[in-house]
């Protein structure tokens, strides 16, 4: 039987990467059924933020 201690950890820790993974599913979705206009632009926004966020976790790793 999980803990409620232990349960607030596995959501605490899988969080951001399960949103991030909704996003990007969202953004290839999106890519592939949406017809131009705005999907498009839904589709660029959504598989951009999971790169950006990628690359400023990176620039804070690389910190002294």
């Amino acid at each position: 039987m999980i803990t409620t201690r232990s349960r607030r950890g596995f959501v605490h820790l899988w969080r951001w990467p399960t949103a991030i993974a909704i996003l990007t599913v969202f953004g290839l979705i999106s890519a592939l059924i949406g017809h131009g206009g705005v999907w498009w632009g839904l589709s660029w926004a959504a598989l951009t933020i999971p790169i950006i966020v990628i690359m400023i976790c990176i620039q804070r790793r690389r910190r002294p």
